[in-house]
């Protein structure tokens, strides 16, 4: 049990830094931006 919570501990930190690192690529991830080639 104490491997479950403590890899679940790891991965919800591995998340949340990867967030604070890539930010614009996590909000870019959730909300597709349109590719320029349509925007021309």
């Amino acid at each position: 049990m104490k491997k479950h919570i403590y890899s679940l501990i790891v991965s919800l930190a591995s998340v949340v830094a990867f967030m604070g690192i890539y930010p614009t690529s996590w909000f870019g991830y959730h909300q597709p931006e349109i590719p320029k080639e349509l925007v021309k």
